[in-house]
């Protein structure tokens, strides 16, 4: 695993790459950490996209880190790499965060929170989940992180993915039950998105990483929201 640290404090981005080399030796996982300077980061740009996990700062003299993010999140498009993880010394800024979409928050008086943390991104990096639908005659399994969003048409489920579209004569609400479990989120009657695809939520609409944007209905505004900030903390 590749990872970076982006913190003005080389004291504890010091001692966070420590933690992280120790805990990872541990578990007999690979990894190299490359500490990053804040005032560098927009001269090479490409070179976030390397890695697979960024520890990012929120607050930064040099940059805001809710602003780095969001960054970061534009370059790696659909990708689901580089991982953000949130490293933080004050909690009044986690809600702010979560509009850049991090995998998770790590506070800095307690950084064996990142044990787990490292540990559910390696499983999830060398996982790949799929999903059997019958297309026509044909059975076809699709890659779970592929999957952008599920739309209802007519008598068939769209199954909209990186690599096509494949419709299955199935209900929508059976789709919901099967994928839940995968981070599939209903905005409306008529969709299920890849809560990993979410780029971007206003309160009205999700925009995804493919640019598709979907209205989020008012009969499932709430349960919408409520679900997200719960795979939210989840994926932690």
């Amino acid at each position: 695993m590749n990872f970076a640290i982006i913190d003005d404090d080389k004291v504890f981005s010091e001692k966070l790459s420590d933690h992280i080399s120790e805990f990872c030796n541990s578990e007999t996982i690979s990894c190299s950490v490359t500490l990053m300077d804040p005032q560098q980061i927009f001269t090479s740009d490409t070179e976030l996209l390397a890695y697979d996990v960024i520890f990012l700062d929120i607050e930064m003299p040099q940059i805001g880190g809710i602003e780095l993010a969001h960054k970061i999140n534009q370059l790696k498009g659909s990708k689901e790499t580089p991982y953000i993880v949130f490293v933080t010394a004050r909690d009044n800024l986690v809600f702010d965060a979560l509009q850049a979409f991090p995998y998770s928050f790590i506070r800095k008086s307690h950084i064996t929170e990142i044990n787990a943390c490292v540990h559910n991104l390696y499983t999830k990096l060398c996982s790949t989940p799929t999903y059997k639908i019958k297309s026509g005659r044909d059975i076809k399994t699709l890659e779970i992180k592929n999957i952008l969003y599920l739309e209802k048409q007519g008598n068939y489920t769209a199954f909209i993915t990186s690599t096509g579209i494949f419709l299955e004569r199935s209900v929508i609400d059976d789709k919901h039950k099967d994928l839940q479990e995968h981070g599939f989120l209903r905005p409306h009657i008529g969709y299920l998105v890849n809560a990993t695809h979410i780029t971007g939520f206003t309160g009205a609409n999700i925009t995804l990483s493919c640019g598709k944007e979907i209205n989020v209905s008012r009969n499932y505004k709430q349960s919408f929201k409520a679900d997200f900030n719960e795979w939210l903390v989840k994926i932690k």
